[in-house]
């Protein structure tokens, strides 16, 4: 059985790339999580994203998920899986993969890195710009935050995470930015 919730986390604030040069900004990340379920309480998961491509009208995209929503979690200590979507994705763009591992006793968390939609050439280079700084930060930032014992504290789920046993999946840019957070120069 797998269970699922997104949970938001505040960031600190970095620089981001804008029409008028740079700016501070806040951080605030969706982070869909999957884990061993203890019951099925509630309904399965449906996952929705609106996929918007420059000069085209936005399609939806709707999957439905064997995940459990907002479903108790089992007793046990479980590994920590970070996973870290391409440009342009979505956190539950891989839910086939996050259900999957949690289904084999991982504790599952997909970022949802939120990239700037972009409709010309400028747009697209300050998008790009802005995953190229962000991606590496977003995963090393939603790793320390999952893994703080504080947050621990006020987060239940993740009083279940085995902190000794964490890894981190990166798709495309997700790949790229997992490679800094490792160390790659």
């Amino acid at each position: 059985l797998v269970g699922t919730v997104i949970r938001e986390l505040k960031l600190p604030a970095r620089v981001q790339l804008t029409a008028a040069g740079t700016q501070s900004v806040p951080r605030i990340l969706s982070v869909r999580m999957w884990y061993p379920a203890a019951d099925r309480k509630g309904d399965t998961a449906t996952y929705r994203h609106m996929m918007k491509l420059p000069d085209k009208s936005a399609h939806e995209i709707v999957e439905h998920g064997a995940a459990f929503q907002d479903a108790a979690i089992a007793k046990g200590d479980f590994p920590l899986v970070v996973m870290s979507h391409g440009y342009s994705g979505w956190s539950e763009q891989l839910s086939r993969l996050g259900e999957h591992l949690a289904s084999r006793g991982y504790m599952v968390a997909a970022i949802d890195h939120r990239d700037t939609s972009f409709d010309s050439l400028p747009g697209f280079l300050m998008s790009f710009g802005n995953v190229l700084i962000n991606r590496s930060l977003d995963q090393q930032q939603v790793l320390d935050t999952l893994l703080d014992p504080n947050f621990a504290k006020t987060e239940m789920l993740l009083a279940s995470v085995d902190k000794t046993k964490v890894a981190l999946i990166g798709y495309s840019m997700g790949g790229y930015g997992a490679l800094g957070t490792a160390g790659a120069a």
